[in-house]
């Protein structure tokens, strides 16, 4: 079972609210910063996202809902699939010690301090999962925090991507 879903930018909880349809969106430049600490993992940008079939992660290390996904995103890792971690909302320190701890399942990895990206993708709670095509398209998304279902439903829209 997925856990709470954590609210952040709206005063309505994201089970209350009508998740807009995002597939088809176009990512447009985005920047990013390294995650102090853990400044040898690549950070996201649209450059490393074009060309390429990418899971995009939103999570903090104090969300229990991304606590609770956190295995099926390294399940994710081990089969195959890029993930795109981006950290919103964090103190850098408990970040770097939340991964160190439970493993690193991603990638690429940045911060979204001024949630510049969290706004272009309508991200108001925690946990939010992107699946981002080749050409920088939102082709899969969830607002709930993953389990066994909508990690089957990512992978299988991740081989039908990748062709």
């Amino acid at each position: 079972m997925a856990g709470a879903v954590v609210a952040f930018a709206a005063p309505v909880h994201a089970q209350d609210a009508p998740s807009p349809n995002l597939d088809g969106l176009v990512l447009q430049p985005f920047a990013l910063e390294p995650l102090p600490g853990l400044t040898e993992i690549p950070v996201p940008s649209l450059g490393t996202l074009q060309g390429r079939v990418t899971a995009l992660n939103f999570w903090a290390s104090w969300c229990e809902g991304c606590q609770d996904e956190h295995r099926f995103l390294l399940d994710l890792r081990d089969k195959g699939v890029p993930i795109a971690g981006i950290d919103i909302f964090d103190q850098a320190d408990a970040a770097v010690h939340y991964l160190e701890k439970s493993g690193n399942p991603f990638a690429f990895l940045g911060v979204d301090g001024t949630r510049a990206l969290a706004a272009m993708l309508g991200v108001s709670s925690l946990p939010r999962t992107f699946l981002i095509g080749p050409n920088a398209q939102v082709a899969w998304h969830t607002d709930e925090g993953l389990d066994e279902d909508l990690v089957a439903a990512l992978l299988a829209q991740f081989e039908a991507l990748r062709g």
